[in-house]
């Protein structure tokens, strides 16, 4: 089925549905391969620069983002973000939330390039389903090598959980290091 919609859409709007539950499906059934090609096949579609998931982050970029978290936002202000409109920014968080998965099954060293990617669009787009994850993921990475704003992470993940369909995974990862 998937096929036949990708053959006849008429561009990659059209086909961004598509796509999803195939990378879906192909992580579901275990095809992590295919899965991590075709996700960034797609997101290199999107415009966004995949080698960011393939390299570990400098400190450099690490230590921005944290002090943007620590000096600038404040958890209300994150949470206050506001929703994203972008359907295709909406599509990117939820490929990457895919590869997140992928990787923690198939190659763990990624997971902190994906989250720190998966937040910094989060300040970028603004707020899209996935984005509680992508704050829980970033302060389990960060807890693992030391960073204390990753306990403070766990808390707004959880408050931009409440209303989420991803509860119960934030909510796995905070107790994974008893944070929040």
């Amino acid at each position: 089925f998937t096929d036949v919609v990708l053959a006849h859409s008429r561009n990659l709007d059209d086909r961004l549905p598509a796509v999803y539950f195939t990378v879906k499906s192909l992580k579901e059934s275990r095809n992590l391969r295919l899965c991590i090609d075709c996700a960034s096949e797609v997101l290199k579609q999107l415009g966004e620069d995949v080698s960011v998931v393939f390299n570990t982050p400098s400190k450099e970029s690490i230590e921005s983002l944290n002090n943007l978290l620590l000096r600038k936002m404040t958890d209300d202000s994150v949470i206050a973000l506001g929703h994203c409109t972008q359907r295709r920014a909406e599509f990117v968080m939820r490929l990457y939330h895919e590869l997140n998965y992928v990787y923690y099954v198939f190659d763990q060293t990624r997971l902190l390039a994906i989250s720190l990617r998966m937040v910094s669009l989060t300040f970028e787009i603004g707020l899209t389903d996935t984005s509680s994850l992508a704050f829980a993921n970033y302060g389990v990475e960060l807890i693992a090598r030391g960073y204390l704003i990753g306990s403070r992470l766990g808390t707004v993940a959880l408050k931009l959980a409440e209303n989420s369909k991803y509860i119960s995974y934030v909510i796995a990862a905070v107790k994974q290091y008893n944070y929040g």
